[in-house]
């Protein structure tokens, strides 16, 4: 049976109770990067609103994440239903998550095209160069199909779409089959680069067509927009060091997935875990320094039969002259249960 490619669309907005800090550092060294370690979820990025003081955004989420997949029943398997509970998921993912309000979707993959200049955002060497991401849901009137709504969309929204100044890519998608729905919504994703013509006379030419306004005033009940920046790129390992200074953050660990956060005398603290190599190969590391993400970074591999201790004073006296830079310890192969 052919697999299934699709999308899993989450949308949050934390209480004002829950440190700042501790979200961030939840959801970017704990959350994103178990997901990203399944060998079904090929990238995740979150997004945060730029919205927020407009009709479309004021009052709703602010951040947003995304997952790319090419199996959308992996997400009913184990190997995904395993994160949602112990001894995978944290006691501090149990205490944070009733203070975030999320709500969480999955779409089947209808279509996609993109620019020539297209990008993948996960790739390393596309690290840094951001986009925004406009976001467009809509629910059909009682006894209307989508058929129309395809045709319109791949023969003149699309490429209309693609004459703003920026367009990098438009992705549809439709309420995915897994969910077992009797209402069905469809998405689609458009992504810029960060100077676009968003707001131009292209993208007002490309809504206000008689296509355009018989669909919206025909077809469609109810549409949700909202635009975002990309805020962060997850990997398949935790590696952000921005929150551990601030006001509200707490050291954790996580056993079932040999990584912790802790304390150093060097601008904050630390984080270790491990990474597996394109050979199956899981390689222990820890990596301190600069909360910038964008700092210098220093390798140090340590031999067999060593532990990190081994670099303690010459880390702790490098940082305390050089606390620009990031270090990172690799360790020989370990076994990860």
């Amino acid at each position: 049976m052919a697999k299934t490619p699709g999308i899993l669309y989450v949308t949050m907005q934390p209480s004002a109770s829950l440190p700042a800090a501790e979200f961030h550092d939840w959801y970017n060294n704990e959350h994103g990067p178990n997901r990203l370690r399944l060998p079904f979820i090929h990238n995740g990025f979150r997004y945060r609103a730029r919205d927020t003081t407009t009709s479309e955004g004021k009052g709703k989420h602010e951040w947003m994440a995304i997952y790319d997949t090419d199996d959308m029943d992996a997400f009913n398997a184990e190997p995904y239903l395993a994160l949602r509970g112990a001894p995978i998921q944290t006691q501090r993912e149990r205490d944070i998550r009733p203070s975030v309000d999320i709500d969480r979707r999955s779409y089947d993959l209808v279509s996609s095209r993109e620019a020539a200049d297209f990008k993948k955002l996960e790739k390393i060497e596309n690290y840094g160069r951001g986009n925004v991401m406009v976001s467009v849901r809509l629910s059909l009137k009682q006894g209307k199909d989508g058929k129309e709504l395809d045709k319109w969309y791949e023969e003149e929204h699309i490429d209309m779409l693609a004459k703003v100044k920026g367009w990098l890519r438009t992705r549809r998608y439709v309420t995915a089959a897994i969910d077992n729905k009797d209402e069905v919504e469809y998405m689609a994703l458009h992504e810029y680069a960060p100077e676009n013509g968003l707001g131009g006379d292209e993208l007002k030419a490309a809504v206000e067509t008689p296509w355009a306004k018989d669909i919206m005033t025909n077809l469609v009940a109810e549409k949700v927009r909202r635009e975002y920046e990309l805020y962060y790129t997850f990997g398949p390992a935790p590696r952000d060091l921005q929150n551990f200074a601030l006001a509200g953050f707490r050291k954790w660990e996580s056993p079932a997935t040999q990584t912790r956060t802790f304390s150093t005398g060097n601008d904050g603290g630390a984080v270790e875990s491990y990474i597996t190599t394109s050979d199956g190969a899981e390689l222990g590391y820890r990596l301190e320094g600069s909360t910038n993400p964008d700092a210098p970074l220093i390798v140090l591999s340590n031999s067999i039969l060593t532990s990190y201790g081994i670099w303690d004073r010459f880390v702790e006296s490098f940082l305390a002259k050089n606390s620009s830079i990031q270090v990172y310890f690799r360790t020989p192969v370990v076994e990860v249960s």
